[in-house]
């Protein structure tokens, strides 16, 4: 996946690159977030639960987590969990860099 400036990460197309050039910085704050949620919850989440708990839409936090993802600070916990459209979803927990800095 290849990524901005920003270290907003976009999919091969013109209208994913748009966007990742229009959230910019925003997606950092984002990202800050996210982890500042799964931080204080203490427990895996997923990407819809994260998002209500941010008060944002998931829309905002999916490719968040993604890249997240990507830098190894979340990881796919193997719990999973049924989420809107009735399907099963990933509960995201911090990575093993996270956990330690929270100890």
């Amino acid at each position: 996946m290849p990524y901005t400036d920003d270290k907003v990460g976009w999919q091969r197309t013109d209208t994913s690159h748009a966007a990742a050039a229009d959230i910019g910085s925003k997606a950092a704050t984002l990202r800050t977030h996210v982890l500042a949620v799964l931080r204080s919850s203490g427990r895996p989440m997923t990407t819809e639960e994260i998002a209500a708990a941010m008060d944002v839409d998931y829309v905002s936090v999916q490719p968040r987590t993604s890249e997240l993802r990507n830098r190894d600070l979340i990881h796919d916990s193997g719990s999973r969990a049924v989420g809107g459209y009735g399907k099963l979803v990933i509960r995201w927990a911090l990575g093993p860099k996270l956990k330690e800095d929270k100890q």
